[in-house]
This record gives C-alpha cells, structure tokens and sequence, in this order.
C-alpha cells in the first residue's frame, strides 16, 4: 500500500532481526519490465511510475536483454513481461527466470490473452498473470500485486540470509566446542 513517500514492505537493509512484511520503508522496488513495442513499452513505464514514484522502472525490448540487464544487476525486485515477442515469448522467458533466478516476482502483463496462455503461465511459475489494458484501476492492482510480491521475496531473501548467518554461528560454536574438548583431553 502506498503511503505519500512510504510503502508498507520489508526493509531488506534495515540491521535489524524484524522479518516483518509490514516494516515501514522508503525503499526504491526495482522493476524489469520487458516489452517489445515501444510505444507500449514507454506507456507501461510512465503509468507504473506514475502510480508509484517509488517504483523504479527498467525496460528492455526483448528478453534477450532483459537476460542482460538481470546477468548484471542484482538489485531487480520484479518483472513484468509481455508474452508475444519475437525469437522468445514471455513463456518461455520465465522458463529461463525460473531456472536461472527461481523465485524472483514474475508478472506476465500481455495483449495476447487466453486462458491457455494463464495457466500455462501459472503451471511454470508465474506470481500472476494480467491482460493488458490501460485504465487506471489496472495499474493500482498491478501496483498493489507487485508490492506484495516483492514483500514477500525480499522477506523470503532475507529469511535464508538470517539461516544461512545462524548456521555459521552455529558452526563456530561446534568448532569452538571441539577445540575445548581437545584441550581438556590433551591435559
């Protein structure tokens, strides 16, 4: 939900322990929007950022790019794809999300709607799947989906950063509890 300068998600930088999806930010979501036309490409973006200064949108004209742009930039939230493109459609790139990217947010947003398209889409991964059209209440679902979704991965993310660190403690303190064993039984 939005908020003036505020949405309502996790705070993946905050130093704190609190995992609470409802952790008060002002954290920038970082959007992939993949789309092969450009008038509609640059439409999608100005309504998306219109209906929230805190998304930031970066397009790319095919998923060929967008593969690109996600090999050198880790900070993307979530991505939103068309489905007809030429050379791969927007199945077929979330194939390749899937594999290479497992639970990052997936929206296909297309023109090119059936509900062969939705649920083939759903059955390989998608967070969800919309058709395209632009009137406004569209973009305040998408916007309140997409914070959702990435709520929940950024939460997700920094649940398994927080397991990882705590079987690192715990390791330590094995070690750390071998080395006094050694000690006294060397004594």
């Amino acid at each position: 939900m939005y908020f003036g300068n505020y949405v309502y998600i996790m705070n993946s930088n905050s130093d704190s322990n609190d995992l609470s999806p409802n952790t008060r930010i002002s954290e920038d979501i970082n959007i992939l929007h993949v789309e092969d036309d450009d008038d509609t490409r640059n439409l999608i973006k100005t309504m998306l950022e219109m209906q929230n200064e805190m998304f930031s949108i970066i397009s790319a004209k095919n998923p060929e790019v967008g593969m690109d742009i996600l090999d050198n930039n880790s900070d993307i939230d979530c991505i939103i794809s068309d489905y007809k493109m030429p050379k791969m459609n927007g199945i077929e790139f979330l194939k390749y999300i899937r594999k290479e990217y497992n639970r990052l947010p997936f929206i296909l947003f297309t023109g090119t709607g059936s509900e062969d398209i939705a649920h083939t889409a759903i059955n390989n991964g998608a967070n969800d799947y919309m058709q395209k059209d632009f009137c406004q209440n569209k973009y305040e679902l998408m916007e309140n989906r997409i914070i959702n979704f990435v709520s929940e991965y950024r939460t997700r993310n920094k649940l398994i950063e927080r397991s990882k660190e705590l079987e690192d403690e715990r390791n330590f303190i094995n070690q750390a509890i071998d080395g006094i064993q050694d000690i006294f039984y060397c004594s």
